[in-house]
């Protein structure tokens, strides 16, 4: 396998080195730094200049997501001040400073901001800062202030997130749209959907800070994620010496689960680090109901199908880091994850045949799972300050090790009827060990050139070596003989290079532009050891993305943002196995998939500062889903991945939150979108079109005596994707949360779709059977949960690096 970085990418490597190399004469600037009582930043606050004369207005700037400014100095000398606000927070004013003209330079290392308070009947009532915030290119969701953080894992709180929807699988949508890359602290998962499942139900909520919901990312992110990307910023300690939280829980959803934590963190003089474990007990259960008719073979020849699947898994999940500061400029670290998961349930289903004598009536099928899997990292970053003006380059080399076991056996029992004569018993095994080798390196550079004007650019370079072994046996004449026709051994090898710029400046006063290009070649090969054939491929691609903003007035914001993005197929969607499900159910790969290529584009407005509308549009050519394919004679059905020919994708967004009073608020999201799949499938146009709508509405209630209230509704409309075509679901949830000894102890109790109304209901109409799908499963739960926080010492900064790994997300769905 070629593995040379590609010509094309040489264009931005140069745009990056000249930029590295240059020097640009520096205008004088007012910069800084502002942060809440905790330390944490405080994003989007508004900073002005005024004269400290007359109070009157200079110039001004908004936060970054950091709470970083920076401000050009004005153009006459005299004296000034500052002037910083923020909602859910009181305004304060700098003290009075000299400027010598526009040469002049000052910098705050931090400005501190009071959250504001409101004595209620004599008890202090704190407000809460905004749960949504909307800047140019991304959604902040606050989790750190919501009262369903405690007891939820990150699973649970994504998915009460503006916009996004998690099937009873783990697959996720955004704004209606599947295909989203999943990140935690800027990094990669490199996990299936399952696995990822797994992951986020292992981590607790109280240690996560904010939920970035990305529609359409800059060019230095991976162009991987045709619906976006969502990226979980997990907290980080904040003050000196030694502080933490241990956090215990307890779920009931018919089955008995349970869950623990504990997080440290610990910084003297240049050293920081930090430690955080989660322990969870996911206990689960669903029961699917299925029929499949078969219109070639006249009326009433048809299958049904139910099952009981009840799996039960113990998550572990450890995160540390450390970082140590040279000096002020320059700063490495290392940071370590591992995760770790045993598995084990039986998956029981009855199947019955209808119509046709010739088919056994009555199939009773038990199946028997123990899984394992770990997933460890380590990633080595350095961090260097080059200059006064904010000039950055930062360094990233990471190692990923994946490993899986899979262990089913399949036992079915066959009948004339149900309760029939017994006809023969067929016994099967799967063993599948898959292991991931993932390495990656990269390199970004960020240089401002004057206020509002700011250039980035850097290179990546990834690595990728899976090896999967599917080994299918049958149970014949008392032992275990292997079938080499659903067995196959895959190797598949990838490489990925890319190089990106991008630069954003005001156009006027008003206006700001910022745009982008990303490069990224791949070079693959999978093997099939098995059949002895290898698949090479090779494609590339450029990825524009532009951003432009008008602040049109202080009330109204408008802004248009587009990309092209790539969803490449996972890894196992190219591999040419035989899974087994039972008699009648198999899956398999496509090693042919092609990648899916998507253009984006959304326009955002802001009114008033909270109130957004968003309209967007997304056309993705070769969207890939799974689809069934019967033979009508023995009425198996064989579920591959195959590639559609287009999809459109129209949707309005509507972000309204009502603020009642000072200790109510409401926060509400509506998603309306249409959706269109069209595809030639057996010879025959298939079209599969729907209007979906998407509500969700929380109330949130911040009451004496340290109680805070939670309670949403969500409503996901019709809907489909591929072939496949989506009834209503809808559920409730609600959360209280008290907290005691000044905060520092806090007791939760959650419900969970309280009404039990969340279930799934799916058909898919093909030209020769439709199939009706059902899915109930333990989406009502109840969960208490203890949490204790400590801390010594006094409050500093702590420069934590968050990783890299922005790609390669497809060792499996997310």
């Amino acid at each position: 396998m070629n593995q040379e970085v590609p010509n094309k990418a040489y264009l931005l490597l140069v745009i990056f080195f000249l930029c590295f190399t240059t020097n640009a004469q520096e205008s004088g600037k007012l910069s800084g730094n502002v942060k809440d009582q905790n330390s944490q930043p405080v994003p989007f606050a508004n900073v002005a200049i005024l004269n400290a004369g007359d109070s009157s207005l200079v110039s001004g700037a908004v936060t970054n997501e950091r709470g970083d400014f920076s401000i050009g100095s004005p153009k006459s000398s005299g004296k000034y001040m500052l002037r910083l606000s923020a909602i859910g927070f009181e305004t304060i004013y700098t003290e009075s400073f000299n400027a010598s003209g526009q040469g002049y330079t000052k910098h705050w290392s931090e400005l501190s901001l009071p959250e504001v308070t409101q004595n209620l009947e004599g008890v202090e009532v704190r407000a809460t800062r905004p749960t949504v915030i909307v800047e140019a290119d991304k959604t902040v969701v606050d989790i750190e202030n919501s009262a369903l953080t405690q007891g939820n894992t990150a699973l649970e709180v994504l998915e009460k997130s503006p916009g996004v929807w998690i099937d009873q699988d783990g697959n996720i949508q955004l704004n209606g749209k599947q295909g989203v890359l999943v990140m935690i602290d800027d990094r990669r998962t490199y996990m299936t959907a399952k696995e990822l499942q797994a992951l986020l139900n292992s981590m607790s909520a109280n240690n996560i800070k904010n939920i970035e919901l990305i529609t359409n990312p800059s060019a230095r992110y991976d162009a991987e994620g045709t619906a976006g990307i969502i990226n979980i910023n997990l907290k980080k300690g904040i003050d000196t010496g030694f502080n933490g939280s241990v956090t215990m829980g307890y779920r009931y959803n018919k089955r008995n689960a349970y869950n623990g934590g504990v997080n440290f963190n610990y910084k003297k003089g240049k050293i920081s680090s930090f430690v955080q474990a989660d322990y969870n007990r996911w206990a689960h259960w669903r029961e699917l109901t299925m029929r499949r008719d078969f219109i070639t073979q006249g009326e009433g020849q048809y299958m049904e199908q139910v099952a009981n699947h009840e799996p039960t898994y113990d998550n572990l999940n450890i995160n540390a880091g450390f970082d140590f500061e040279i000096n002020d400029k320059h700063s490495v670290g290392v940071m370590v994850k591992a995760f770790g998961s045993e598995g084990e349930g039986n998956f029981d289903i009855r199947t019955y045949n209808y119509g046709e004598p010739t088919f056994p009536g009555f199939i009773k099928a038990d199946n028997d799972m123990d899984e394992e899997s770990t997933n460890k990292s380590v990633n080595f970053h350095y961090v260097a300050k080059l200059d006064s003006s904010g000039s950055r380059l930062s360094m990233d080399l990471d190692y990923v090790k994946r490993e899986n076991d899979n262990y089913s056996t399949f036992t079915n029992q066959v009948y004339i009827s149900e309760g029939g004569e017994f006809l023969t018993e067929e016994n099967f095994r799967n063993i599948n060990p898959t292991f991931f080798d993932i390495y990656s390196a990269k390199m970004d550079y960020t240089k401002p050139f004057g206020p509002g004007k700011n250039l980035e650019a850097g290179w990546k370079l990834s690595r990728v070596v899976s090896d999967n072994n599917v080994m299918f046996s049958a149970f014949d004449q008392g032992e275990w003989v292997l079938d080499q026709n659903r067995s196959n051994h895959f190797i598949y090898k990838e490489n990925i290079y890319a190089a990106y710029a991008s630069y954003g400046f005001p156009l006027t006063k008003k206006i700001s532009v910022k745009a982008g290009l990303r490069y990224e070649k791949t070079v693959a090969e999978g093997e099939s050891v098995t059949l002895n054939e290898v698949n090479d491929r090779s494609y590339d691609g450029w990825f524009p993305s532009l951003f432009i903003n008008n602040n049109v007035s202080e009330n109204y914001q408008v802004g248009l943002n587009y990309s092209r993005r790539i969803q490449r197929p996972n890894y196992g969607m190219l591999n040419p196995y035989f899974l087994y499900l039972d008699r009648y159910t198999v899956a398999t790969g496509n090693p042919n998939l092609k990648p899916v290529f998507t253009h984006s584009i959304e326009l955002n407005q802001t009114f008033k500062k909270k109130f957004i509308v968003g309209l967007g549009y997304n056309y993705s050519k070769d969207m890939f889903t799974e689809v069934p394919d019967a033979d009508v004679d023995s009425r198996l059905v064989v579920f591959t991945p195959q590639n559609l020919d287009d999809m459109h994708d129209a949707y309005a967004r509507f972000i309204i939150p009502v603020d009642v009073a000072e200790w109510f608020s409401i926060n509400n999201t509506a998603v309306v979108s249409y959706k269109q799949f069209s595809s030639v499938i057996e010879g025959e146009l298939v079209s599969n079109d729907q209007v979906n709508t998407y509500f969700q509405s929380n109330f949130s209630f911040v009451l004496p005596k340290n109680f805070k209230l939670e309670l949403t509704g969500t409503y996901v409309g019709p809907n489909v994707w591929g072939l496949y075509q989506i009834q209503e679901q809808y559920w409730v949830n609600f959360g209280v949360k008290k907290s005691v000894m000044k905060d520092k102890l806090s007791l939760s109790l959650n419900f969970s779709d309280i009404f039990h109304t969340q279930r799934f209901k799916g058909t898919v109409d093909l030209p020769d059977q439709n199939t009706q799908i059902g899915n109930v499963w333990a989406s009502q739960n109840v969960n208490f949960t203890l949490r204790y926080t400590f801390s010594q010492g006094k409050q500093f900064k702590v420069n934590t690096n968050r990783g890299n790994l922005e790609e390669l997300n497809r060792a499996g769905g997310n």
